[in-house]
């Protein structure tokens, strides 16, 4: 949902194949203004035994475009940040 503050948000997920995790996620904020993508890209993952994940990782990029009237957009790209996630899933 939207921010009572107007600005907007997506999250666009992608997937490869029969993969039930994604490879990809897309989030952008935007406004009159400009928008902010964040994207981080998936890999290496590591699955256990119920087809979850327990490690991944990530490589993260975040670009800023500042619409500006009657003139050029400024475009700014963070270098991408790469790290691992980890996550520990007890089963009972």
């Amino acid at each position: 949902s939207e921010p009572d503050y107007g600005f907007g948000i997506s999250e666009t997920y992608v997937y490869d194949g029969k993969n039930t995790y994604p490879s990809k996620l897309t989030i952008e904020y935007y406004d009159e203004t400009g928008s902010i993508s964040n994207v981080y890209t998936y890999s290496g993952y590591t699955i256990d035994s119920h087809e979850n994940w327990t490690h991944r990782t990530v490589n993260h990029e975040t670009k800023e475009i500042t619409y500006i009237e009657d003139g050029e957009n400024t475009e700014t790209t963070t270098l991408p940040q790469s790290y691992t996630e980890s996550r520990e899933i007890f089963y009972f």
